[in-house]
């Protein structure tokens, strides 16, 4: 059975049928004339050693695109990209990690990737576009895939801040075609074009592009970028004339010329409250990195223009990357005409706003972020210590311990992995411990009520919960300050990152498997968190499932291990398994639950009440590890919908989808070893393939490979590189035949058309769970137990139609927080209640008896929250 899947040998990174369709290609005529791109060598003046390896890269380019039609390149595009992965290899002849490379490349690079795009014609954003399709096809040497992913956020954290920059002089200098003089002022002479607006923009430009590099390196971060920018737009504004600048910033040029003792820090301070800016953290950046660098480029006094151009010019040609100046002039090269446009458009009916920038998304995040850490401290509150004394170890020497540790461990590696001018590691610590024991106190009001004090006891003094939740505190810090993220051109985000995740989790040297214990309670419990944030720790749960915690010496083998000395398999998928029902309806996990499964009763509760299978269903069996359980459901909810998805474009029908679901789920259920450093998605291809042969269902592994690449989620690592032995990767197809195939060959052969036994016993599939927002309740602040959630249906119902009012009961009241409104509120009362008698009489049935008073009223304070027990709103 194992030779029926094999084929003729791939190279690696392509499946066998792609080898076999390649063959006779290398034969094939480059093009029908190659003066073209002889034409742009020469033009480029690009040495014969690149010339030549161009050449290489684009015949096997072209013998690509002839077996992947679905795949359209014009020759220019592919010209470009050819050259570039020359010039690129050619800058790092020795690789990325060249020990030389820290004091720049070996010799200034012959062609700068600007020259190769004006050459071309083409735009940085298309050269991006083309050599993600060319990654795709080809395999890239590591310095080519590492420049090009430098180069695609540089580039893109460029264009946002240029975008940004434009709005910012907006705001703070006036508009040269309009000047702004008083009355009494006649004849005077226009400004030289070494003092108007246009200069001090260009100005402002070329200072800041000099600043990020020496102050930031190659660590470039839209937030910190962004307050460089502002730190060099107010150093401008110090010497630009207050009738070129707006209000309030001409008062306070002029007021700036009289207060020289206490700096510029008042021009700046409205700078940032203007423009969204932490003014703490911008003005520690002006003090401690930027006016040393200021000093330096202004050593005679003055700034000069010419000189700071000339400098950056000879650093672009060092470089060899873009040149950023052409963002100020709005270069077709760096903002093609295609790009959106950012104004408000109008569409007849309303105007449309814009998309909100990243700039200012960024700077939402963390406000939002601050606005719910409004009350919190980095200590434990008074509430948290009430808890840590009811337990038998009190633990708060231990988490103060713990919280230092992890601190010097976070600002040793944060530093590390950025400038060491960005002084900023200690102070996102703090804003992560607060976010941490706001959270432990959020988690444990929730378990209070449902667990004993040993269990609460045994939970505090747990240190995988706590390293866990003080990460993932640490990572919402992270992403609300945009330091996880790498933008990418098509609008999404890259994890080429430097804190990416699984940055926290090695800096902090925990399990997967365990983090992922505590993120759906950690999202449940704080409703307030930003969308973005409760986005991208759903899609850490995602890569954790399908991956992260299947690495070899991963904490989640040892549970199995641990789970099979009580019952012969790790959990199945089961409808009928009511802790399948706990994690799949909207009841979330507690905290303790997760971590301290199976969880001992409380005293006057039942064994039976607890977290574990019913003796008539299993019995004998000891109670399942509720985190193992919902672990493994969430697994087969995530392949059972990425396996719906594939059958669809691959057209196979719902009776073998159940069947390939089968052969899955026997393989994570009873060998997952065959995960051990692999991804889910590998399991499921491999699945599709292997029950599709034995059914006779005619579909090859390069049909399957290529409609998995339409998935969303799908990343061409999975299906060119699969663990194979220790240092050993091959395609997936060589997979298959030498492990898959092996392990799996009795449970495939089930449902092979020549089975004349009994038919197999098809797995359940999951239930389908739609997908579940965050709630929008919120705890109301100072209040106990007192919850805010919108009405989900209101009891008063309006007239169907307004011609159902008369005059005489139309009345129509407005009350709010304003003075009266209780006395507004008294009359609505009298009304209806009058109302209510007057229409009981005119029906002859007399007054009826007042049983209930509900009267509301805004100027009472409000009951004890003790008497008061648990309110929803």
């Amino acid at each position: 059975m194992a030779n029926e899947g094999e084929e003729d040998q791939p190279r690696k990174g392509e499946t066998s049928e792609e080898a076999s369709a390649s063959k006779g290609t290398a034969d094939m005529p480059l093009f029908n004339s190659t003066s073209e791109f002889s034409s742009m060598c020469k033009s480029l003046s690009t040495p014969v050693d690149i010339q030549k390896k161009a050449e290489g890269v684009l015949e096997t380019l072209l013998s690509e695109l002839d077996q992947q039609e679905e795949i359209e390149m014009s020759q220019k595009d592919m010209f470009v990209c050819a050259l570039y992965m020359a010039l690129v290899d050619a800058r790092m002849p020795y690789g990325p990690h060249d020990p030389q490379l820290k004091h720049g490349y070996l010799a200034a690079p012959p062609v700068t990737i600007t020259q190769l795009l004006q050459a071309a014609n083409t735009s940085v954003k298309q050269l991006l576009q083309k050599m993600r399709q060319v990654k795709e096809m080809l395999l890239p040497s590591e310095a080519v895939t590492q420049h090009l992913t430098m180069l695609e956020k540089n580039f893109c954290v460029m264009s946002f801040l240029a975008h940004t920059f434009d709005r910012l002089c907006a705001g703070v200098f006036r508009e040269e075609d309009k000047p702004h003089l008083e009355s009494n002022e006649e004849n005077i002479p226009s400004l030289p074009e070494t003092e108007g607006v246009a200069f001090r923009r260009k100005l402002c430009w070329l200072l800041f592009i000099h600043a990020k590099s020496q102050v930031m390196g190659d660590n470039l971060d839209l937030l910190h970028g962004y307050l460089v920018l502002l730190c060099c737009l107010e150093y401008v504004m110090r010497t630009t004339p207050s009738f070129l600048l707006n209000s309030p910033y001409d008062v306070i040029r002029i007021g700036c010329l009289h207060t020289a003792e206490y700096g510029t820090m008042p021009m700046l301070a409205k700078i940032c409250q203007q423009f969204g800016a932490n003014q703490e953290e911008t003005e520690n950046l002006c003090t401690n990195c930027m006016e040393p660098f200021f000093q330096e480029v202004n050593s005679d006094g003055e700034l000069d223009l010419d000189r700071l151009e000339e400098g950056y010019l000879k650093q672009h040609a060092s470089d060899g990357d873009i040149n950023e100046v052409l963002f100020l002039t709005k270069d077709p090269i760096v903002s093609p005409s295609t790009s959106r446009s950012n104004t408000p458009t109008n569409t007849g009916q309303q105007t449309e706003q814009p998309p909100m920038t990243p700039v200012r998304a960024t700077l939402n995040s963390i406000q939002q972020l601050k606005n719910t850490l409004a009350s919190a401290t980095d200590e434990p509150s008074q509430k948290l210590k009430d808890y840590f004394q009811i337990c038998t170890n009190n633990p708060v020497e231990a988490i103060a311990d713990r919280v230092r540790r992890m601190r010097a461990l976070f600002v040793s590696n944060f530093e590390t992995a950025t400038s060491p001018y960005q002084s900023v590691a200690d102070p996102r610590f703090t804003l992560g411990v607060k976010l941490y024991y706001r959270m432990m106190e959020l988690l444990l009001n929730n378990d209070s009520k449902r667990l004993s004090v040993p269990v609460l006891d045994t939970l505090l003094n747990k240190d995988n919960f706590h390293t866990s939740l003080l990460a993932c505190s640490l990572e919402v810090v992270l992403v609300a300050y945009g330091l996880t993220r790498s933008y990418a051109v098509n609008g999404g985000d890259s994890e080429d990152s430097p804190f990416a995740f699984p940055w926290i989790l090695e800096t902090m040297n925990i399990q997967a498997y365990d983090f992922s214990k505590v993120l759906e309670s950690f999202i449940y419990a704080e409703p307030r968190l930003p969308n973005d944030v409760v986005k991208h720790l759903q899609n850490i749960e995602y890569r954790i499932l399908e991956s992260l915690a299947w690495k070899e010496g991963s904490s989640l083998f040892d549970v199995i291990k641990v789970c099979e000395r009580g019952q012969s398999t790790p959990p199945r998928n089961s409808p009928t398994d009511p802790l399948s029902y706990a994690t799949n309806g909207q009841v979330c996990p507690s905290a303790a639950q997760m971590f301290l499964s199976p969880v001992p009763p409380r005293p006057g509760q039942s064994v039976a009440s607890q977290l574990s299978v019913p003796q008539s269903v299993v019995p004998a069996l000891p109670r399942r590890s509720q985190s193992l359980t919902s672990f493994f459901n969430k697994v087969y909810r995530l392949a059972y919908h990425r396996l719906q998805k594939l059958c669809t474009h691959l057209q196979i029908n719902s009776d073998l989808l159940k069947k390939i679901w089968t052969c899955f789920e026997n393989c994570v259920t009873y060998k997952p070893d065959i995960l051990k450093n692999r991804h889910l998605d590998q399991i499921l291809m491999c699945s599709v393939y292997g029950v599709c042969k034995v059914v006779e269902k005619d579909i090859r592994f390069k049909t399957i490979v290529q409609e998995y690449r339409n998935l969303p989620t799908a990343q061409p690592e999975v299906f060119r590189s699969v663990y194979m032995t220790e240092s050993r990767y091959d395609s997936i197809i060589n997979f298959y035949n030498q492990i898959f195939m092996v392990s799996m060959k009795s449970v495939i052969l089930q449902f092979s058309s020549s089975n004349r036994q009994v038919a197999p016993t098809l797995s359940p599939v999951p239930h389908p769970v739609s997908p579940r927002p965050a709630s929008p309740a919120y705890s109301v602040i100072g209040r106990k137990n007192f919850l805010v959630s919108p009405l989900k249906e209101s009891p008063f119902k309006a007239p169907h139609s307004p011609s159902q009012l008369t005059p005489a009961s139309r009345q129509l009241y407005c009350f709010g927080d304003r003075p009266g409104s209780s006395e507004k509120l008294r009359h609505i009362n009298a009304t209806v209640s009058a109302a209510v008698r007057r229409r009981a009489e005119q029906a002859g049935q007399g007054v009826p008896k007042e049983k209930v008073r509900r009267l509301i009223h805004f100027d009472q304070p409000p009951a004890d929250d003790n008497q008061s027990g648990l309110n929803s709103t």
